[in-house]
């Protein structure tokens, strides 16, 4: 038996130890945040706007506007999510809490992912 420690026993080791430190610390600010998600008020600027392509798409009506046609509303994000969330808010009614549940879901789906690659790698 060898009185050395396995450097890739080490390595695991410490990359567990930082997981576990960084969860610690991201846990009262992701608690912090799943609490003010239940607010009806728009938290940021930009929720506003997405909410209202958002109706707009679910009206019929389209959701990028030629730049000569009135009202001038410019969407400066990707459909997808517009999609997304106006399909999934057409089935709960609601489309501001709808938005942000499907952010946090992937925010966390992302996180996690990252996390796959970083663990693959060390």
């Amino acid at each position: 038996m060898s009185k050395y420690i396995n450097p890739l026993f080490f390595h695991k080791f410490v990359f567990s130890c930082l997981i576990f430190a960084y969860s610690l610390c991201l846990f009262p600010i992701l608690l912090y945040d799943i609490i003010r998600m239940a607010t009806i008020i728009p938290l940021d600027y930009g929720e506003g706007w997405n909410v209202v392509h958002i109706l707009r798409l679910l009206n019929g009506n389209p959701l990028y506007v030629p730049l000569t046609a009135l009202p001038i509303a410019p969407v400066n994000y990707p459909p997808l999510s517009f999609f997304i969330v106006g399909g999934i808010s057409y089935l709960t009614g609601s489309v501001l809490p709808t938005g942000r549940v499907v952010s946090l879901i992937s925010l966390l789906v992302i996180s996690y992912l990252i996390f796959r690659i970083i663990s693959s790698l060390v």
